[in-house]
């Protein structure tokens, strides 16, 4: 039986000085054994859907459930299903709100440690990854990836319950929360409530004026980041929305819709102290002032 982890290699007479492999110390021969495969680079488990390899076997049956789709580990909170054990405790932390992965540079909180490490680059002050339309940097490629997006306007991540489609795959997790209905977050100061904390921040700023995302170019401050981005693009004259029916194009996804009403004749906003509709919403706000005989101005 070996006692510890240290391995030798023999011949006819003991080497002087062998080369440890590694120098963990166990108790028992199998926990050493099952151990070994690790440091030996031995991968005798191979996947037959493709070409991944694996030390041992419930890695490999685990890795197998991307092939066949089964999730057998189901959220007690929610409905969403996770193929592996972990991935359903990593989930667990949304609900608990717990984020054990602190920032030892900043007041910030993780969920996952790789999301930590990735943050940490930010404080290095290092962006190796630019754009090559825009020229903006960045410290992750992934977030470069992201960027991207608003050049090309893809949007991959889909909704299931509507047809609302996102650049981020985040952005669409915090949209989905909508559909359930649930607005715990409430303000204050009016009583309006949202599905999302971050809502209700962006709504506060409505209260207190605060505007902290400024344009470098105009100085023109605004209340929301993705106002800020839109607003870039008034200054480089891209304008990523064309109309499918004729040949105007939009800086903002959202004009480009509003615009299409005019072709398909949908009157979306409908007054609900009289008949009329409208193809804005703003514009049927102005009009319930007739009901109201508000005078804003």
């Amino acid at each position: 039986m070996l006692a510890t982890g240290q391995l030798c290699q023999q011949s006819g007479q003991e080497k002087k000085n062998p080369a440890p492999v590694f120098s963990k110390t166990f108790g028992q021969t199998d926990r050493l054994k099952t151990q070994l495969p690790i440091h030996a680079v031995n991968k005798p488990y191979n996947c037959s859907q493709c070409d991944w390899r694996f030390a041992y076997k419930y890695n490999l049956n685990a890795h197998q459930r991307v092939h066949t789709g089964e999730r057998p580990y189901k959220c007690g909170e929610c409905d969403k299903f996770f193929g592996r054990k972990s991935s359903l405790d990593r989930h667990h932390l949304t609900h608990t709100g717990e984020r054990p992965y602190k920032c030892n540079q900043c007041e910030k909180r993780f969920i996952q440690r790789t999301s930590l490490t990735n943050h940490q680059l930010v404080h290095s002050g290092k962006k190796p990854y630019g754009c090559r339309q825009c020229g903006k940097h960045f410290a992750l490629k992934n977030s470069l990836k992201r960027h991207l997006h608003t050049h090309t306007g893809e949007r991959p991540y889909k909704c299931n319950q509507c047809e609302k489609c996102f650049s981020q795959k985040n952005t669409l997790t915090n949209h989905q929360v909508v559909h359930s209905g649930k607005k715990p977050y409430g303000c204050r100061q009016c009583g309006k409530h949202f599905a999302l904390k971050n809502g209700l921040k962006i709504h506060q700023r409505t209260h207190t004026g605060e505007k902290p995302y400024m344009c470098k170019q105009c100085n023109r401050c605004f209340s929301q980041k993705g106002h800020l981005e839109v607003h870039l693009h008034t200054h480089t004259n891209v304008k990523l929305y064309k109309c499918s029916q004729c040949d105007k194009r939009f800086a903002r996804q959202k004009n480009m819709k509003t615009h299409q009403l005019i072709h398909t004749g949908n009157r979306p906003y409908q007054c609900d102290q009289c008949d009329k509709r409208y193809t804005r919403k703003s514009v049927l706000a102005r009009h319930q002032r007739i009901h109201t005989h508000e005078k804003p101005y």
